[in-house]
């Protein structure tokens, strides 16, 4: 489900005998879900061989366009203006030109409800 876009619901992470092989698809979640792209990298880069052993890294990497998508919304809820800068930080990304561009495609793509003040 998660690979597919959707975010699985915890209870499929809590079966005994699932529990441990999933752990790092339950971090995944975790970080899709509350659009935390630090905890995000923090799985991918500590599961990295496994999800390649796994045939899923290159689907995981698509993820982070999720996660990202999913802080950027958390954000726009909680502020009606912000700055660039400010949400490459809270996004933990490293260019301002990249949430410029993001924040536009995020607004056009109607996934959150802004305006761009370039002044």
């Amino acid at each position: 489900q998660l690979l597919l876009g959707d975010i699985p619901e915890r209870s499929q992470f809590r079966a005994p005998h699932l529990r441990a092989p999933l752990r790092p698809y339950l971090q995944l979640t975790q970080a899709v879900r509350t659009g935390d792209l630090h905890a995000f990298n923090d799985a991918v880069t500590t599961y990295h061989k496994r999800f390649e052993k796994e045939s899923t890294y290159t689907l995981i990497i698509r993820l982070r366009h999720n996660v990202i998508k999913t802080g950027l919304q958390r954000i726009s809820l909680s502020y009606s203006k912000i700055s660039f800068k400010d949400i490459a930080e809270k996004l933990q990304l490293d260019s301002q030109w990249d949430v410029e561009l993001i924040v536009a495609k995020a607004i056009r793509d109607k996934a959150i409800d802004g305006s761009i003040d370039l002044q």
